[in-house]
This record gives C-alpha cells, sequence and structure tokens, in this order.
C-alpha cells in the first residue's frame, strides 16, 4: 500500500513543550562555566613580577613620542589604502558603480566630514563629483 503521511497542527503547548526541551538540553550540553577553573596560556613566559621602577622624563619623552610617530604612521598608512580603494572604485564604469553606491555612500559622507588628508578628500570630492553627474545632480558643465 502506499505510505501515508499524517500532519497536524503544533499547538502552543506542544510549542511550550519542545522549548522546555531544548533549553534543558541545551544547558546540558553547554560550555562549562566562566567561573571554574581558569585555563593558563601555555605559550606566555611566566615572568616573576617586579615592581614598576620609576622611569626617568627622558625615556617617557621617547616613548611618547615614539607612539605618536607610530600613530601617524598608522593612519598615514589607512589613508593611502582608501584613497586606493576610492582610486579603484573611480575606475569603474557608470554600471558597475551605480550598485556599489549604498555601501559606498555612507563612507563618503563620513570622509566628506572627517577627513583631514587633503588629497583623501580631493577623491571623495571628485567621487561625490562623479555621483552626482551620474544621478543628474550637477549642472551641465
Amino acid at each position: 500500500g502506499a505510505q501515508q503521511s499524517i500532519y497536524r497542527v503544533a499547538t502552543e503547548k506542544d510549542i511550550a513543550c519542545l522549548m522546555t526541551d531544548y533549553r534543558r538540553r541545551k544547558n546540558q550540553h553547554s560550555l562549562p562555566s566562566l567561573h571554574r577553573e581558569k585555563r593558563t596560556n601555555p605559550f606566555l613566559e611566566k615572568r616573576p613580577s617586579r615592581p614598576a621602577e620609576p622611569v626617568p622624563p627622558e625615556i617617557e619623552e621617547q616613548r611618547t613620542s615614539s607612539l605618536m610617530k607610530d600613530s601617524e604612521a598608522h593612519l598615514k598608512v589607512w589613508t593611502e589604502m582608501v584613497v586606493t580603494v576610492f582610486d579603484l572604485i573611480s575606475q569603474l564604469c557608470d554600471s558597475e558603480l551605480r550598485p556599489l553606491l549604498p555601501l559606498l555612500f555612507p563612507t563618503m559622507r563620513s570622509l566628506t566630514a572627517h577627513a583631514h588628508d587633503p588629497h583623501l578628500r580631493q577623491v571623495v570630492a571628485e567621487l561625490l563629483t562623479r555621483v552626482a553627474a551620474l544621478y543628474g545632480f550637477s549642472p551641465a558643465e
């Protein structure tokens, strides 16, 4: 004979029972509590803790200067990367650029307001001018 499938509508009581079973089983198989034994990283060197010695002002100035140079270099690298990405985007034809605009526009708006690098601001302005021309917002040149 033909095999028959019987369907039934799940009631709220059935769903509540299933959810209770699910929560109970989930709790049984959950990860151990964070309050239990804490694992230590075997790769970290174990150094005896020494009290911090006072640092001479010259050393502190060198540290501060080094950190400033690092952060400036970091900012410069990020700026160059963003400029490169926008240069690549500007090479797209209009039909390829249009679908990306919902993703790009919030970033372009933010960079217009907050970018300090003149070259980055120029690249963003050129792309915004292209978008304005694409949608007919820009007067004819």
